[in-house]
């Protein structure tokens, strides 16, 4: 079997959820989400947790060693960002993307949506290897803008 160039995927179609493509628009992205990464490979309760906001295109969130914001690109079901994260928890070199004690630096967030509560993708971030991210909704509330 011939292997096909990247670029002749669809990148909405996942094989979880099949041959139709999840369509979420922006109003399907505000709200309250859990943001949990792990290693590639690890089964979930193995991931750690975090939280997230998002109104508008902007993020918010973090857990208890980092605080992170950016505006995100959602094209259908894709989603994109570069998130600028800030070190405020002890923790040290936990041997993931977070690496050393970088109290400052940029991560890349690449999402596919499994449902419209529901995105997996990974964290990548140059010298480090990527790490697996899950993103569930947690609440939809009418939230107002986020300052960014």
């Amino acid at each position: 079997m011939e292997r096909q160039p990247v670029s002749s995927y669809d990148r909405r179609t996942i094989a979880a959820v099949g041959e139709l493509p999840v369509i979420v628009d922006e109003a399907d992205l505000n709200g309250f989400w859990s943001l949990c990464t792990g290693p590639f490979g690890c089964l979930d309760y193995e991931l750690r947790g975090g939280s997230l906001t998002v109104h508008g295109l902007n993020m918010v969130g973090g857990n208890e060693d980092f605080a992170f914001r950016g505006r995100c690109r959602l094209d259908q079901g894709s989603l994109s960002a570069t998130l600028h994260f800030k070190r405020h928890g002890q923790g040290g070199d936990d041997g993931t993307i977070f690496g050393p004690a970088d109290a400052d630096f940029h991560v890349h967030f690449m999402a596919e949506a499994i449902s419209p509560h529901h995105f997996e993708g990974c964290f990548r971030r140059l010298g480090f290897a990527d790490l697996r991210i899950v993103m569930k909704r947690i609440g939809r509330q009418n939230i107002g803008p986020l300052q960014i």
